[in-house]
């Protein structure tokens, strides 16, 4: 055993998790970035800005390709080395255990404000502040990194559109397409290989763009090689710890690291822990490459379990499995991003949204339930970290063992895993073009996110589009009241509103309208990307792009969906639901009273308010407002799903909230709900408003089951317990029967915190005291105290079923 427990690890680790300063365009401390984005002790990774700017001084006139590889390259072979004490699988994303890659080739001048004065003032020691600022100096040169290229690119009228205002939020990361699974158990060599067949077809062949195939395969191979000689170093690193180590059990341990570099991730891993470090190794590479998401692809349980049932057969134990299971977790936990204050809203108490995937179907629709789905789930409740977080995907042959111990690590309190339904999900990607064997293949790598396994190409995450205020846009007409300029789309006054209809117009136009904007900045990005932002040691383990010769960021397999998150739906849809039964049904509500209300807040309006609140509402079972949601969520989808990609594919809307209600509530003005401005919003897309759902848990499914799964999306649905219900035989038997439910009505996903009020109130007052304390905030979960307080208030208020 370790001279470490991975327990032991986990309570003495560097917590990554993003404090969120800013909401909104308004920052939530006192003083100017008063608030450090990252706890204490968190640092700037500057080996890998020195190292990258080393690499770009000295490769000025090569072609863009070439010079990321290089630099990835001079990375790989010279930065430190690391491994913490007891764990058991080497490479990290950065430099050391506690430092975040800084991508330098992709933005410096909000990094240089956060750490001359902001957000990021601890994360750089006074002593490599002449560093940093010498890293800066190269950097800021004109058009050298993305976000220069990017803002260069927008033309003045649609950078209206750019700033934020609340309506949408654009993303800016790269892509982050996945290590197909086939070629890294293949191993390097297989890849490189391929590569070499590859370049001797486009000698032979002369396509048109025979050049830039062969600068992309030759950027790959660079990248493979450095990747081998990464391997080669951290074998050789492991030697020396072993030659000083005074542990007999440790010494062993380190000399079998040693030689399993030796041999992984260049050729076929061989067993459990070969293929664990494999795996890891090169997505730890992947990490360093790039910003996008870097998360584990596939479904665990399914792309280890053969490598489990080798070792299981040479003698390993379970207990040493879990173990070795805990020690993979615990470098997913070391994993983090740079945010920015703007896009740290997001992710509010999170690292990287990281997912592990377990269960569900195989392509012959048969259960894969093993060893390993059980064992991560024991390993999980062993470390109660906030992340890597969990999912499971359920269907009616999932085993009840299975569900019952998915209770177990939920009403731990850890908020995982979430569940998936395949009876739903499938059907939708089918719907979509998916091939059955391919949607039965589909995991959940992040936050409500599902993709088809090895099948998704580079695009980038396209950020959020805000539902709730594309309506409030309907109300004023497009007009901007604070410019009184057009911004919107022009639409008829809902003066001259007849009913529900020309209301639903109105807003579906307006969403439309903004949709097209977004959809334009997304695909400048792309087209950035897809020069500058490339990346060859991602492509040349995805799916077909080595032997393409193309970069992931240059093409799009044809049965990946791209996705579009939205934020705000279930707001937009009460809304609705109010207007139409106070203003066209009881005739209650004057439409010029109304939007007077609107424009202040409801300020000298408190009767108004309180009428449009208590009017129906999604979550309750009731039809009036299920069916005014599900009509507002099937057109709505209808509307984004009608635009296209960079690739020329069509959209699948997405239920990823993550924490964005936290920063677009705040510039989302009044709504015809009775929310003012800068209340929360729903914190899901099937998530009832906050306190509004008084009939109970099941009640909220049978509200969410009537929209038609076949015509939406990917749900996310946070469900709030109180820990009554999870106690004892009794409590496991009907929360298996409420999920058996819940996957027979159809709803795509649901997720739970466990939890009572006065925990975290208390842990509100007294944070010292609750360090542990993990809750499920939207597709993640996250250690209560580093939560914003506005996010903190948002979860103690949702609704707390206390019965079934």
């Amino acid at each position: 055993m370790s001279t470490v427990s991975p327990e032991q690890a986990a309570s003495q680790r560097t917590i990554k998790a993003v404090h969120a300063t800013k909401r909104g365009q308004r920052f939530e401390e006192s003083s100017f970035w008063d608030r450090q984005l990252y706890r204490p002790g968190v640092k700037l990774d500057l080996a890998r800005g020195r190292l990258y700017t080393e690499s770009f001084r000295t490769t000025e006139s090569q072609p863009w390709v070439t010079r990321r590889a290089k630099a990835l390259a001079h990375y790989l072979e010279n930065c430190p080395l690391y491994l913490p004490p007891g764990q058991r699988i080497c490479g990290g994303g950065s430099s050391s255990e506690a430092s975040i890659p800084w991508p330098v080739e992709k933005h410096w001048k909000w990094v240089k404000e956060g750490v001359h004065g902001g957000a990021l003032r601890s994360m750089v020691d006074e002593e490599d502040l002449t560093e940093f600022d010498e890293i800066i100096s190269f950097w800021s040169r004109p058009m050298m990194t993305e976000w220069d290229r990017e803002e260069a690119a927008i033309p003045a009228w649609l950078k209206e559109y750019y700033r934020w205002d609340g309506t949408l939020q654009w993303s800016q990361y790269d892509s982050s397409g996945p290590l197909t699974f086939h070629n890294v158990w293949a191993g390097i060599d297989a890849r490189l290989d391929a590569a070499h067949r590859t370049l001797e077809e486009l000698g032979r062949t002369l396509p048109d763009d025979y050049v830039h195939r062969k600068n992309n395969i030759e950027a790959m191979v660079i990248t493979l090689q450095a990747a081998k000689a990464y391997a080669g170093r951290y074998a050789g690193h492991c030697r020396s710890l072993a030659e000083a180590e005074d542990n007999p059990s440790r010494r062993k341990q380190l000399t079998r690291m040693a030689e399993i570099l030796d041999r992984v991730p260049a050729k076929p891993p061989r067993d459990f822990e070969e293929a664990l470090q494999a795996f890891w190794l090169l997505n730890a590479i992947r990490n360093a490459e790039g910003e996008g998401l870097c998360i584990p692809d596939g479904r665990f349980d399914v792309d280890f379990g053969p490598y489990w049932e080798k070792s299981k057969a040479r003698g390993m134990s379970r207990e040493e499995g879990v173990e070795l299971i805990e020690w993979f977790m615990l470098k997913l936990a070391e994993q983090s991003t740079l945010y920015s204050p703007m896009v740290a809203q997001v992710y509010g108490g999170g690292a990287r949204i990281q997912n592990l995937c377990l269960g569900g179907v195989d392509e012959a629709g048969q259960d894969v339930t093993n060893d390993l789905t059980f064992m991560v789930m024991d390993a999980a409740m062993r470390l109660k970290l906030q992340e890597p977080n969990l999912s499971l995907r359920v269907h009616s042959g999932t085993p009840e063992a299975v569900i019952s111990k998915a209770f177990e690590c939920i009403r731990l309190g850890l908020g995982y895993p979430s569940l998936f339904n395949d009876t739903a999900i499938i059907p939708q990607m089918t719907n979509r073009g998916v091939p059955l064997e391919h949607a039965r293949s589909y995991f959940a790598p992040f936050c409500a996110v599902v993709t088809v396994a090895g099948k998704s190409s580079g695009a980038i995450w396209p950020g959020w589009l805000n539902w709730a205020k594309c309506l409030w846009w309907a109300m004023m007409k497009g007009i901007d009241p604070k410019t009184g300029k057009q911004k919107g789309a022009i639409t008829r006054d809902p003066l001259e509103w007849t009913g529900y209809e020309d209301m639903l117009h109105a807003y579906l136009e307006q969403l439309r309208f903004f949709a097209d904007k977004h959809n334009k900045l997304v695909k400048l990005a792309a087209q950035n990307n897809e020069i500058y932002m490339v990346r060859p040691f991602n492509s040349a383990f995805a799916d077909d792009s080595l032997e393409r010769g193309l970069m992931l960021e240059e093409w799009a397999t044809p049965h990946s969906l791209p996705l579009w998150p939205v934020v705000g739906p279930v707001n937009a849809a009460n809304s609705i639901a109010a207007i139409a039964k106070r203003v066209f049904d009881e005739k209650r509500v004057n439409m010029a009273d109304l939007i007077a209300a609107l424009r202040n807040d409801w300020q000298g309006h408190e009767d108004l308010r309180q009428l449009m609140f208590w009017a129906p509402k999604y979550g309750n079972d009731d039809d009036y407002a299920d069916s005014i949601a599900a009509e507002v969520q099937e057109r709505s989808t209808e509307v984004m799903e009608s635009f296209t990609d960079y690739y020329g594919r069509r959209y699948w809307v997405n239920g990823t909230n993550a924490a964005t209600i936290f920063g677009f509530s705040w510039d989302t003005d009044a709504t015809p709900d009775g929310r003012h401005k800068g209340d929360m919003l729903a914190d899901g897309t099937a998530s009832p408003m906050l306190g509004t759902d008084t009939k109970g848990p099941t009640a909220v499914l049978k509200s969410a089951s009537k929209s038609n799964s076949l015509k939406t999306y990917c749900h996310l649905l946070n469900q709030k317990l109180a820990p009554n219900l999870a106690k004892g035989e009794k409590g496991r038997q009907l929360f298996c029967a409420y999920v058996r439910a819940w996957m027979e009505l159809g709803v795509t996903e649901v997720q739970f915190n466990i939890l009572d009020r006065e925990t975290m109130v208390d842990a509100q007052e007294r944070p010292a005291h609750h360090h542990g304390l993990v809750v499920r905030v939207a597709g993640y979960s996250a250690y209560f105290i580093d939560l914003s307080r506005g996010m903190q208030d948002s979860i103690i208020e949702r609704t707390e079923h206390s019965s079934w």
